[in-house]
C-alpha cells in the first residue's frame, strides 16, 4: 500500500484521494469472498511450484554444459539462468499481495531450494564424470549453488533498492 501512496503522490493525487482509494481498496480486501481468496492462495502457490520445477528443469538441461565449460563460462551461464528466473520470481512477488511472513520466506525458500537443485545436480554431475571416465573439470557444487541463488534474488533486490 505505500508503494501505491508513494505512486500516487508522485502522480500528483491530493492526500484526501490517496486515503480513500486506500479505504476503498482495503474494504474491497476485506470483503473478498471465500472462494476468490482459496484461487488467489491456489494461483500464487502453483505458480511457486511451477518456478521450482522449472527451476528443476533448468539444471537438468545445464548437466552437458556442467560437464564441458570451465568454470567461468559455467558460472556466466547460471548467472543468466538466475536472471531469468529472478526476473519471473520478482514478477511474482511484485503482482501477489503477500503479507511480510509470507514474502520474508517466499525471499529465503525460492533462493534456498534454488541453491540446493544446482547443489545437487553439480554434484550428481561431477560424479557422472567419474563414473564415465570423461576429462572434464570438476565443480565446486556450494559455489554453483551460492552463485544461482544470488543471481535468483538480484533482480528483486535491484528493483526493490531502486523503489
Amino acid at each position: 500500500m505505500k508503494e501505491l501512496v508513494r505512486r500516487l503522490e508522485k502522480k500528483g493525487w491530493i492526500r484526501e484521494e490517496i486515503e480513500k482509494v486506500c479505504v476503498i481498496l482495503k474494504r474491497a480486501q476485506i470483503n473478498k469472498s471465500k472462494g476468490i481468496r482459496v484461487f488467489e492462495h491456489f494461483a500464487y502457490w502453483l505458480v511457486l511450484a511451477i518456478i521450482l520445477i522449472g527451476n528443476g528443469i533448468i539444471s537438468l538441461s545445464l548437466v552437458p554444459l556442467i560437464l564441458v565449460f570451465d568454470d567461468f563460462n559455467l558460472y556466466i551461464t547460471i548467472i543468466v539462468a538466475g536472471l531469468v528466473f529472478g526476473v519471473l520470481f520478482d514478477s511474482l512477488l511484485s503482482d501477489a499481495s503477500l503479507t511480510n511472513h509470507h514474502y520474508i520466506l517466499n525471499m529465503i525458500m525460492l533462493p534456498v531450494i534454488a541453491a540446493v537443485i544446482f547443489v545437487l545436480i553439480t554434484i550428481i554431475t561431477n560424479y557422472l564424470g567419474l563414473i564415465l571416465e570423461l576429462n572434464v573439470p570438476m565443480h565446486n557444487p556450494i559455489m554453483v549453488g551460492i552463485i544461482y541463488a544470488i543471481a535468483i534474488i538480484l533482480p528483486h533486490s535491484i528493483r526493490r533498492a531502486a523503489a
